[in-house]
Protein backbone atom coordinates (compact mmCIF):
# COMPACT_ATOMS: atom_id res chain seq x y z
CA UNK A 1 0.00 0.00 0.00
CA UNK A 2 1.55 3.36 -1.01
CA UNK A 3 2.30 5.70 1.87
CA UNK A 4 1.33 9.36 1.47
CA UNK A 5 2.25 12.23 3.78
CA UNK A 6 0.14 15.38 3.58
CA UNK A 7 1.62 18.64 4.83
CA UNK A 8 -1.19 20.78 6.21
CA UNK A 9 -4.42 20.02 8.03
CA UNK A 10 -6.70 22.60 6.43
CA UNK A 11 -9.52 22.04 3.94
CA UNK A 12 -7.15 21.00 1.14
CA UNK A 13 -5.06 18.58 3.20
CA UNK A 14 -7.95 16.96 5.07
CA UNK A 15 -9.99 16.49 1.90
CA UNK A 16 -6.92 15.03 0.19
CA UNK A 17 -6.60 12.53 3.04
CA UNK A 18 -10.10 11.20 2.32
CA UNK A 19 -9.45 11.16 -1.44
CA UNK A 20 -6.19 9.24 -1.09
CA UNK A 21 -7.61 6.79 1.42
CA UNK A 22 -10.30 6.06 -1.15
CA UNK A 23 -7.51 5.53 -3.69
CA UNK A 24 -5.95 2.84 -1.48
CA UNK A 25 -3.14 4.86 0.12
CA UNK A 26 -1.92 4.77 3.71
CA UNK A 27 -2.26 8.44 4.70
CA UNK A 28 -0.85 10.64 7.44
CA UNK A 29 -1.68 14.36 7.72
CA UNK A 30 1.05 16.49 9.31
CA UNK A 31 -0.43 19.66 10.82
CA UNK A 32 1.88 22.35 12.21
CA UNK A 33 -0.51 23.67 14.88
CA UNK A 34 -1.43 21.85 18.07
CA UNK A 35 -4.98 21.22 16.91
CA UNK A 36 -7.10 21.20 13.77
CA UNK A 37 -8.50 24.69 13.44
CA UNK A 38 -9.02 27.35 10.79
CA UNK A 39 -9.35 31.07 10.39
CA UNK A 40 -12.60 32.75 11.37
CA UNK A 41 -14.14 32.68 7.93
CA UNK A 42 -17.25 31.19 6.41
CA UNK A 43 -16.88 29.05 3.30
CA UNK A 44 -19.30 28.36 0.50
CA UNK A 45 -19.70 24.72 -0.48
CA UNK A 46 -21.11 24.65 -4.00
CA UNK A 47 -23.19 21.67 -5.20
CA UNK A 48 -20.39 19.88 -7.16
CA UNK A 49 -18.11 20.11 -4.14
CA UNK A 50 -20.78 18.89 -1.73
CA UNK A 51 -21.09 15.90 -4.09
CA UNK A 52 -17.39 15.20 -3.50
CA UNK A 53 -17.95 15.25 0.25
CA UNK A 54 -20.93 12.96 -0.29
CA UNK A 55 -18.57 10.44 -1.93
CA UNK A 56 -16.50 10.47 1.26
CA UNK A 57 -19.52 10.12 3.60
CA UNK A 58 -19.21 13.67 4.95
CA UNK A 59 -22.11 15.50 3.29
CA UNK A 60 -24.76 14.77 5.92
CA UNK A 61 -22.68 16.18 8.79
CA UNK A 62 -21.66 19.20 6.72
CA UNK A 63 -25.26 19.90 5.68
CA UNK A 64 -26.48 19.58 9.27
CA UNK A 65 -24.07 22.34 10.31
CA UNK A 66 -24.58 24.61 7.28
CA UNK A 67 -26.93 27.34 6.17
CA UNK A 68 -28.44 27.29 2.68
CA UNK A 69 -26.60 30.02 0.79
CA UNK A 70 -28.81 30.23 -2.29
CA UNK A 71 -30.53 33.36 -1.04
CA UNK A 72 -27.34 35.39 -0.90
CA UNK A 73 -27.99 38.69 -2.71
CA UNK A 74 -25.86 41.42 -4.26
CA UNK A 75 -26.64 45.11 -3.62
CA UNK A 76 -25.35 48.60 -4.32
CA UNK A 77 -24.37 50.81 -1.37
CA UNK A 78 -27.88 52.27 -1.42
CA UNK A 79 -29.49 48.84 -1.11
CA UNK A 80 -30.52 48.47 -4.75
CA UNK A 81 -30.24 44.93 -6.13
CA UNK A 82 -27.46 44.62 -8.68
CA UNK A 83 -28.59 43.52 -12.09
CA UNK A 84 -27.89 40.02 -13.27
CA UNK A 85 -28.61 36.45 -12.17
CA UNK A 86 -28.75 35.37 -8.52
CA UNK A 87 -26.87 32.55 -6.86
CA UNK A 88 -30.20 30.72 -6.54
CA UNK A 89 -30.49 30.78 -10.34
CA UNK A 90 -27.01 29.42 -11.05
CA UNK A 91 -27.43 26.57 -8.52
CA UNK A 92 -31.07 25.73 -9.35
CA UNK A 93 -30.33 22.74 -11.58
CA UNK A 94 -28.25 20.82 -9.04
CA UNK A 95 -29.39 18.00 -6.78
CA UNK A 96 -27.49 19.37 -3.79
CA UNK A 97 -27.78 22.92 -2.42
CA UNK A 98 -25.22 25.68 -2.10
CA UNK A 99 -24.30 25.74 1.60
CA UNK A 100 -22.27 28.02 3.82
CA UNK A 101 -20.37 26.79 6.87
CA UNK A 102 -17.92 28.14 9.45
CA UNK A 103 -14.41 27.05 8.40
CA UNK A 104 -13.19 25.73 11.79
CA UNK A 105 -16.34 23.62 12.06
CA UNK A 106 -15.88 22.23 8.55
CA UNK A 107 -12.27 21.34 9.35
CA UNK A 108 -13.35 19.42 12.44
CA UNK A 109 -16.05 17.52 10.54
CA UNK A 110 -13.56 16.44 7.86
CA UNK A 111 -10.84 15.61 10.38
CA UNK A 112 -12.88 13.56 12.85
CA UNK A 113 -13.21 10.38 10.75
CA UNK A 114 -9.46 10.43 10.09
CA UNK A 115 -8.67 9.87 13.75
CA UNK A 116 -4.98 9.18 14.38
CA UNK A 117 -4.21 9.69 10.70
CA UNK A 118 -3.85 13.35 11.67
CA UNK A 119 -0.72 14.28 13.63
CA UNK A 120 -0.53 17.78 15.11
CA UNK A 121 2.57 19.75 16.18
CA UNK A 122 4.26 18.45 13.03
CA UNK A 123 5.68 21.11 10.74
CA UNK A 124 7.06 20.01 7.37
CA UNK A 125 10.05 22.16 6.40
CA UNK A 126 11.42 20.38 3.32
CA UNK A 127 11.90 17.22 1.35
CA UNK A 128 14.51 15.19 -0.53
CA UNK A 129 13.57 12.97 -3.45
CA UNK A 130 15.30 9.67 -4.10
CA UNK A 131 14.98 7.14 -6.88
CA UNK A 132 12.09 5.26 -5.26
CA UNK A 133 10.68 7.53 -2.54
CA UNK A 134 10.68 10.94 -0.88
CA UNK A 135 12.12 11.89 2.51
CA UNK A 136 10.15 14.52 4.40
CA UNK A 137 11.93 16.73 6.95
CA UNK A 138 10.09 18.07 9.99
CA UNK A 139 10.98 21.05 12.17
CA UNK A 140 11.70 18.85 15.20
CA UNK A 141 14.38 16.95 13.28
CA UNK A 142 12.33 13.89 12.39
CA UNK A 143 12.53 12.42 8.90
CA UNK A 144 9.62 10.47 7.45
CA UNK A 145 9.76 8.37 4.28
CA UNK A 146 6.86 8.14 1.85
CA UNK A 147 5.86 7.24 -1.68
CA UNK A 148 4.16 10.63 -2.09
CA UNK A 149 4.20 14.03 -0.40
CA UNK A 150 1.16 16.25 -0.88
CA UNK A 151 1.80 19.93 -0.12
CA UNK A 152 -1.36 21.45 1.33
CA UNK A 153 0.55 23.93 3.46
CA UNK A 154 -1.13 27.08 2.20
CA UNK A 155 -0.09 30.26 0.48
CA UNK A 156 3.16 30.42 2.44
CA UNK A 157 4.08 26.86 1.44
CA UNK A 158 7.63 25.86 2.29
CA UNK A 159 7.32 22.94 -0.09
CA UNK A 160 6.41 25.25 -2.98
CA UNK A 161 9.34 27.42 -1.95
CA UNK A 162 11.70 24.47 -2.40
CA UNK A 163 10.06 23.32 -5.64
CA UNK A 164 9.97 26.86 -7.14
CA UNK A 165 12.55 28.96 -5.27
CA UNK A 166 12.21 31.96 -7.60
CA UNK A 167 8.39 32.18 -7.42
CA UNK A 168 7.48 35.27 -5.39
CA UNK A 169 4.01 36.00 -4.02
CA UNK A 170 2.19 38.86 -5.76
CA UNK A 171 0.83 41.69 -3.60
CA UNK A 172 -2.70 42.48 -4.80
CA UNK A 173 -2.86 45.70 -2.73
CA UNK A 174 -6.08 44.42 -1.26
CA UNK A 175 -6.99 43.96 2.40
CA UNK A 176 -9.84 41.90 3.85
CA UNK A 177 -11.31 42.17 7.35
CA UNK A 178 -13.49 39.37 8.72
CA UNK A 179 -15.29 38.35 11.87
CA UNK A 180 -17.92 36.05 13.34
CA UNK A 181 -20.23 37.45 16.01
CA UNK A 182 -23.48 36.90 17.89
CA UNK A 183 -25.72 39.63 16.44
CA UNK A 184 -27.55 40.16 19.71
CA UNK A 185 -30.20 42.86 19.26
CA UNK A 186 -28.94 44.02 15.84
CA UNK A 187 -31.86 44.11 13.41
CA UNK A 188 -30.94 41.87 10.49
CA UNK A 189 -32.76 42.08 7.16
CA UNK A 190 -34.44 38.82 6.09
CA UNK A 191 -31.93 38.45 3.23
CA UNK A 192 -28.17 38.33 3.64
CA UNK A 193 -25.70 39.38 1.03
CA UNK A 194 -22.87 41.39 -0.35
CA UNK A 195 -22.48 45.06 -1.31
CA UNK A 196 -20.36 46.38 -4.15
CA UNK A 197 -19.42 49.77 -2.77
CA UNK A 198 -17.46 52.89 -3.61
CA UNK A 199 -13.66 53.27 -3.58
CA UNK A 200 -13.21 49.71 -4.87
CA UNK A 201 -14.75 48.14 -1.77
CA UNK A 202 -16.93 45.08 -1.21
CA UNK A 203 -18.46 43.72 1.93
CA UNK A 204 -21.39 41.97 3.49
CA UNK A 205 -22.70 39.48 5.98
CA UNK A 206 -24.47 36.15 6.18
CA UNK A 207 -25.96 33.95 8.85
CA UNK A 208 -24.16 30.82 9.96
CA UNK A 209 -25.32 27.85 12.01
CA UNK A 210 -25.77 28.46 15.71
CA UNK A 211 -27.33 31.89 15.32
CA UNK A 212 -24.08 33.69 14.61
CA UNK A 213 -23.28 36.05 11.75
CA UNK A 214 -20.17 36.20 9.58
CA UNK A 215 -19.16 39.60 8.17
CA UNK A 216 -16.46 40.58 5.70
CA UNK A 217 -15.09 43.80 4.22
CA UNK A 218 -12.52 43.99 1.41
CA UNK A 219 -10.98 46.94 -0.35
CA UNK A 220 -8.39 47.51 -3.06
CA UNK A 221 -5.68 50.14 -2.92
CA UNK A 222 -4.44 49.46 0.61
CA UNK A 223 -0.84 48.50 1.28
CA UNK A 224 1.67 48.70 4.08
CA UNK A 225 1.62 47.28 7.61
CA UNK A 226 -1.55 46.87 9.62
CA UNK A 227 -2.46 49.74 11.96
CA UNK A 228 -2.66 49.24 15.70
CA UNK A 229 -6.43 49.77 15.69
CA UNK A 230 -7.62 47.13 13.23
CA UNK A 231 -11.24 47.41 14.40
CA UNK A 232 -11.27 51.16 13.72
CA UNK A 233 -9.76 50.51 10.30
CA UNK A 234 -12.50 47.99 9.48
CA UNK A 235 -15.23 50.39 10.65
CA UNK A 236 -13.79 53.15 8.46
CA UNK A 237 -14.52 51.06 5.36
CA UNK A 238 -18.27 50.87 6.03
CA UNK A 239 -18.91 54.39 4.70
CA UNK A 240 -17.89 53.11 1.26
CA UNK A 241 -20.48 50.32 1.50
CA UNK A 242 -23.50 52.00 3.05
CA UNK A 243 -25.00 55.38 2.20
CA UNK A 244 -27.06 55.29 5.41
CA UNK A 245 -30.47 54.96 3.75
CA UNK A 246 -31.39 51.29 4.07
CA UNK A 247 -30.45 49.68 7.37
CA UNK A 248 -27.36 47.77 6.27
CA UNK A 249 -26.19 46.07 9.53
CA UNK A 250 -22.46 45.82 8.85
CA UNK A 251 -21.33 48.69 11.08
CA UNK A 252 -23.22 47.34 14.11
CA UNK A 253 -21.85 43.82 13.53
CA UNK A 254 -18.26 45.10 13.45
CA UNK A 255 -18.84 47.13 16.61
CA UNK A 256 -20.05 44.00 18.40
CA UNK A 257 -16.96 42.01 17.40
CA UNK A 258 -14.08 41.93 19.86
CA UNK A 259 -11.00 43.64 18.43
CA UNK A 260 -8.82 40.55 18.93
CA UNK A 261 -11.33 38.42 17.01
CA UNK A 262 -11.17 40.51 13.85
CA UNK A 263 -8.99 38.94 11.17
CA UNK A 264 -7.10 41.32 8.88
CA UNK A 265 -5.38 39.83 5.84
CA UNK A 266 -3.31 41.53 3.17
CA UNK A 267 -4.23 39.47 0.11
CA UNK A 268 -1.46 37.94 -1.98
CA UNK A 269 -1.50 35.61 -4.97
CA UNK A 270 0.68 32.71 -6.05
CA UNK A 271 2.02 33.42 -9.54
CA UNK A 272 1.37 30.86 -12.29
CA UNK A 273 3.80 27.95 -11.86
CA UNK A 274 5.31 25.82 -14.63
CA UNK A 275 4.42 22.67 -12.73
CA UNK A 276 2.73 21.65 -9.50
CA UNK A 277 4.48 18.28 -9.26
CA UNK A 278 7.83 16.55 -9.19
CA UNK A 279 8.46 12.79 -9.15
CA UNK A 280 6.99 12.27 -5.66
CA UNK A 281 5.57 15.67 -4.61
CA UNK A 282 2.31 17.44 -5.52
CA UNK A 283 1.07 20.92 -4.64
CA UNK A 284 -2.65 21.42 -3.98
CA UNK A 285 -4.91 24.26 -2.84
CA UNK A 286 -3.44 27.65 -1.97
CA UNK A 287 0.06 26.18 -2.07
CA UNK A 288 -0.44 25.77 -5.82
CA UNK A 289 -2.79 28.53 -6.93
CA UNK A 290 -3.95 31.06 -4.32
CA UNK A 291 -5.79 33.83 -6.16
CA UNK A 292 -7.35 37.08 -5.05
CA UNK A 293 -10.73 36.25 -3.49
CA UNK A 294 -13.02 38.09 -5.90
CA UNK A 295 -14.72 34.77 -6.54
CA UNK A 296 -14.97 33.37 -2.98
CA UNK A 297 -14.20 29.87 -4.22
CA UNK A 298 -10.68 29.12 -3.02
CA UNK A 299 -11.84 26.25 -0.81
CA UNK A 300 -13.90 24.84 -3.67
CA UNK A 301 -10.87 24.64 -5.97
CA UNK A 302 -8.82 23.02 -3.20
CA UNK A 303 -11.54 20.38 -2.82
CA UNK A 304 -11.38 19.81 -6.57
CA UNK A 305 -7.60 19.41 -6.43
CA UNK A 306 -7.88 16.76 -3.73
CA UNK A 307 -10.59 14.84 -5.58
CA UNK A 308 -8.81 14.92 -8.96
CA UNK A 309 -5.50 13.87 -7.40
CA UNK A 310 -7.18 10.95 -5.67
CA UNK A 311 -8.99 9.95 -8.85
CA UNK A 312 -5.79 9.82 -10.92
CA UNK A 313 -3.95 7.87 -8.23
CA UNK A 314 -6.83 5.38 -8.00
CA UNK A 315 -6.79 4.87 -11.78
CA UNK A 316 -3.03 4.40 -12.11
CA UNK A 317 -0.53 2.21 -10.34
CA UNK A 318 2.18 4.64 -11.45
CA UNK A 319 2.48 7.54 -8.99
CA UNK A 320 4.54 9.59 -11.43
CA UNK A 321 2.04 9.14 -14.25
CA UNK A 322 -0.86 10.00 -11.95
CA UNK A 323 0.89 13.18 -10.79
CA UNK A 324 1.55 14.28 -14.37
CA UNK A 325 -2.10 13.74 -15.30
CA UNK A 326 -3.22 15.68 -12.21
CA UNK A 327 -0.82 18.50 -13.00
CA UNK A 328 -2.01 18.87 -16.58
CA UNK A 329 -5.71 18.77 -15.68
CA UNK A 330 -5.59 21.13 -12.73
CA UNK A 331 -3.21 23.73 -14.14
CA UNK A 332 -5.44 24.01 -17.22
CA UNK A 333 -8.50 24.39 -15.00
CA UNK A 334 -6.89 27.03 -12.79
CA UNK A 335 -5.52 29.00 -15.75
CA UNK A 336 -9.14 29.39 -16.85
CA UNK A 337 -10.15 30.38 -13.32
CA UNK A 338 -7.34 32.93 -13.06
CA UNK A 339 -8.24 34.56 -16.38
CA UNK A 340 -11.88 34.89 -15.39
CA UNK A 341 -11.04 36.12 -11.90
CA UNK A 342 -8.87 38.83 -13.41
CA UNK A 343 -11.72 39.88 -15.70
CA UNK A 344 -14.07 40.14 -12.72
CA UNK A 345 -11.39 42.04 -10.80
CA UNK A 346 -11.17 44.68 -13.51
CA UNK A 347 -14.88 45.37 -13.10
CA UNK A 348 -14.45 45.66 -9.33
CA UNK A 349 -11.50 48.01 -9.75
CA UNK A 350 -13.57 50.18 -12.08
CA UNK A 351 -16.56 50.13 -9.69
CA UNK A 352 -18.66 48.80 -12.55
CA UNK A 353 -22.35 48.09 -12.04
CA UNK A 354 -21.74 44.90 -14.03
CA UNK A 355 -19.43 43.46 -11.35
CA UNK A 356 -22.14 41.49 -9.56
CA UNK A 357 -23.55 39.95 -12.73
CA UNK A 358 -20.08 39.04 -13.98
CA UNK A 359 -19.19 37.42 -10.67
CA UNK A 360 -22.34 35.30 -10.51
CA UNK A 361 -22.09 34.28 -14.19
CA UNK A 362 -18.50 33.20 -13.63
CA UNK A 363 -19.59 31.10 -10.64
CA UNK A 364 -22.19 29.43 -12.85
CA UNK A 365 -19.65 28.65 -15.55
CA UNK A 366 -17.20 27.35 -12.96
CA UNK A 367 -19.78 25.00 -11.47
CA UNK A 368 -20.75 23.70 -14.89
CA UNK A 369 -17.13 22.76 -15.62
CA UNK A 370 -16.24 21.35 -12.18
CA UNK A 371 -15.08 17.74 -11.82
CA UNK A 372 -18.01 15.36 -11.42
CA UNK A 373 -17.95 13.13 -8.35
Amino acid sequence: MPRTLIAGGGIAGLTAAHALLAAGHDVLVLESHNSIRGSGAVLGIWPPHMAIFERFGLADDISANSINGDQWHLWSRSGEPLRGPSFAEVTAGYRLPYSTIYRPLLNRIIAEPLGDRVRTDSTVIGYAEHRTHVEVRLADGRIEEADLLVAADGIGSRIRGQMHPTAVLVDTEQVAWRGVVDPGSVSLPPRHGFVVGAARSRGGWLRVAGGQVFWVVARFGISGPAPVEVKAEALAQVDYLDDGTWGFPLRELIKLTKADEIHRDAIAEVPPLQSWVTSYVALIGDAAHATSPHISSGAAYAIEDAFVLGTHLAESGDVGGALRAYDLERRERMAWVRANAQAVSKLALGESADYGAAWVKFVGASLASAPVA
